[in-house]
Formats: structure tokens, C-alpha cells, sequence
């Protein structure tokens, strides 16, 4: 009840949240995909709709405060989210808006993926974190920051 009474006088107060923790939900389309390529440290699970990707986008911000420099949370988690590539029969996911600036401030996401049962999938290297593929993403890569 107290935490209640602070978190709505905080509210009312126009208070902004520098640092915390959202999820995000996406559905992508699978059709003729047999192999989808995720990140290495994605979490997958084979039991998902047939046709269909669903992907979860846990995203986190700890800054310092308003002074750090950076944006809240509602600004970064519409600036972060999951780019997709599709090559024929294969669909690449690579995060992108993450950063790591030491004791100024982090963002990062932890990534969920659903595919169907007997979709192949590839673990890759470079396709999560701030140094990956997905910040430098081209037009040949479609971005989703959640539905």
C-alpha cells in the first residue's frame, strides 16, 4: 500500500523515469521460412503458431539521472527493438539501441523468440548487444520495436 501511495504521488508530481524496465511484444510472419538465425544469447522456444514469430523484447535503462544525458525509458524503448532480414528460405534478428556507457548508463535487452516446432535454428555471434549488426542495419532489414 505505501509503495502504492508513493508510486501515484510520484505520478502526480509529472515525475519522469529515467531507468527502468519494459517488455515489448512483436509478431512477425514466417511464411516459407525454415530457418530462423537469432541471436547467441536469444532464448528460443519450438511451440509457437504456425506461420507465425513471436518475440519478446525485455528492454532495461539505468542511468544516473536526468543530468546523465540520456533519455528515459519510454524514449528508449520505442528506440530499441528487434531488425529482421529475410534471404529465401532463412529469416535473420539482430537487436539494435542497445549502448554501454560504463557508470553513465546502460541499455540492454534480453530477447524471447517463438517459432514453430521444427523450425532449424542458428545461434550468431555480433546480432545482440551495443556493437550489434542490427545498430548499422540497412534498408534490406525491416526494424520492430513492438506491436
Amino acid at each position: 500500500m505505501k509503495a502504492a501511495l508513493l508510486l501515484a504521488a510520484a505520478l502526480l508530481a509529472g515525475c519522469t523515469s529515467y531507468s527502468g524496465r519494459v517488455v515489448d511484444y512483436a509478431t512477425l510472419p514466417m511464411e516459407g521460412v525454415r530457418e530462423v538465425i537469432v541471436p547467441h544469447d536469444a532464448t528460443v522456444r519450438k511451440d509457437g503458431t504456425i506461420g507465425r514469430m513471436r518475440l519478446s523484447m525485455e528492454k532495461s535503462l539505468a542511468v544516473q539521472g536526468p543530468d546523465s544525458g540520456f533519455h528515459d525509458i519510454d524514449w528508449t524503448r520505442r528506440n530499441m527493438g528487434v531488425a529482421a532480414r529475410r534471404d529465401d528460405h532463412k529469416l535473420e534478428l539482430a537487436t539494435f539501441g542497445e549502448f554501454d556507457n560504463g557508470p553513465q548508463g546502460q541499455a540492454r535487452m534480453v530477447l524471447g523468440v517463438q517459432v514453430p516446432d521444427g523450425t532449424a535454428i542458428t545461434r550468431k555471434q555480433g546480432n545482440s548487444g551495443p556493437d550489434s549488426t542490427g545498430n548499422s542495419a540497412g534498408k534490406d532489414w525491416l526494424k520492430h520495436t513492438g506491436d
